[in-house]
């Protein structure tokens, strides 16, 4: 049963309590929570008009999507903050000892549960085999409690998405032992090391210098089948000259 919103009561609600963020609606979807957060925004309701007047946004929620708005008009409101950095109390191993120390991390600035805005984070001392432990706490406005093992573990989990990727070591170029082009690919490999933007047709020119003519031949061979042209670089023709001595070292082996 679709359960009916009451926007008039909500408008009047947010505009009665200016930069609060107020619960609108759970969507079953992503795609209709971020539609609904638009509408908001853009006063298609009555209840949120004029345009611009109502901030909305879409965020995660146990049971789907949750949209949550709130009235700023013409107020001078800071932005809604999206992360937050707290410290928080982490189990440790030192020695065969269980222990703890105090953990600073990044997570959201909206409730795991239902999308709320988390609370305000407050200082929190203890002490524990004689030694002070300086953390943070807060209370969420939507009554759930994040506890500290929960929060580190989407702390890991942000760590991970957001972890910049290694990009992939190009291979090493190294002419085929014994190859007849492997002259041609440590010259065009040297070459690289101080021109890495060399085109191929360059390297052939190269290589036609240095009296290496049947690897130029090849090389500019290579250039008229490659699918750009003379955009090819040196890299591709010199492990293109590495793919005809290893296809031709493997027919050797073969017979």
């Amino acid at each position: 049963m679709k359960r009916y919103i009451d926007h008039a009561a909500l408008g009047r609600k947010m505009a009665a309590l200016p930069g609060v963020e107020v619960l609108v609606h759970v969507y079953s979807s992503l795609e209709n929570g971020q539609a609904g957060a638009r509408r908001i925004r853009a006063g298609n309701n009555p209840a949120y008009q004029p345009a611009g007047a109502f901030e909305a946004h879409a965020h995660r929620h146990q049971d789907g999507t949750a949209v949550w708005a709130r009235y700023v008009g013409d107020l001078d409101l800071p932005p809604l903050a999206t992360t937050m950095t707290v410290r928080v109390h982490e189990l440790c191993a030192q020695d065969g000892v269980i222990g703890v120390r105090v953990a600073t991390v990044e997570i959201s600035a909206r409730c795991q549960v239902c999308g709320g805005p988390r609370g305000e984070v407050r200082e929190y001392r203890t002490t524990r085999d004689g030694e002070e432990l300086v953390s943070d706490v807060w209370g969420n406005p939507c009554g759930h409690v994040d506890f500290d093992e929960a929060v580190l573990e989407e702390a890991r989990r942000r760590q991970a998405r957001y972890r910049p990727k290694a990009k992939p070591v190009p291979p090493e170029l190294r002419g085929v032992e014994g190859g007849r082009y492997r002259a041609a690919v440590d010259a065009i490999a040297e070459a690289l090391q101080t021109a890495p933007w060399t085109r191929a047709n360059t390297a052939a020119r190269f290589l036609e210098e240095q009296g290496q003519t049947e690897a130029a031949d090849a090389v500019r061979a290579f250039v008229r089948e490659y699918p750009t042209g003379g955009q090819a670089s040196a890299r591709a023709a010199a492990l293109y000259l590495i793919a005809q001595d290893e296809e031709a070292k493997s027919g050797e082996v073969a017979e």
